[in-house]
């Protein structure tokens, strides 16, 4: 099994709550780690992850709303969901990875 970061099991216990697209994910990144997560950063380790087969991205096409920009979602795989339960199990703890802050 892969071992993973704390910021990939981070981003992996957001997508385990359901599919989310980038500014989402990071906006979750800030409210749970209280840490602001530049988009470069952020899609370069969700990049890094899909190589992986830690997650699954889809696009969705662009509409006008957005300015016709396209959003690319993200879920977590059956991969990622071990991969998270292994990196809690090795940790002893879910440091603000389940429990979103209210």
């Amino acid at each position: 099994m892969n071992l993973i970061t704390t910021r990939e099991a981070l981003l992996l216990a957001i997508l385990s709550e359901g599919e989310k697209y980038g500014r989402a994910i990071r906006d979750e990144c800030k409210s749970r780690a209280e840490h602001a997560l530049p988009l470069g950063s952020l899609y370069t380790t969700l990049g890094r992850m899909e190589d992986k087969g830690l997650i699954r991205s889809r696009s969705e096409e662009s509409s006008a709303g957005r300015g016709g920009h396209r959003r690319t979602f993200y879920r977590i795989t059956a991969l990622g969901q071990k991969a998270l339960s292994a990196y809690v199990e090795r940790t002893g703890t879910v440091h603000n990875l389940v429990v979103a802050r209210a």
